[in-house]
């Protein structure tokens, strides 16, 4: 719910989201949940990647990007 819903995001087995990782050189880690045991987030990198329609990377953002700004890269590419 705090995605649109066309927002694409990573999921596959373990194996698929390291050789992900792995690929598009950004970090991952499983952290512990100290408040419940039993539990774990994960820290990582939050970049935007923006994709053409075949799947090529085109480029990325950081979360910090402006919307109007964000907005206006995807346009050019559309």
């Amino acid at each position: 719910k705090n995605f649109h819903s066309s927002i694409r995001s990573l999921s596959g087995s373990a194996d698929d989201v390291t050789v992900a990782v792995k690929a598009y050189r950004v970090y991952a880690k499983k952290v512990p949940d100290q408040a419940q045991p039993n539990s774990y987030t994960i820290d990582h990198t939050s970049f935007v990647y923006l994709m053409d329609a075949n799947g090529k990377y085109l480029k990325h953002f950081p979360h910090s990007v402006e919307p109007d700004k964000l907005a206006a890269e995807i346009a050019a590419v559309l």
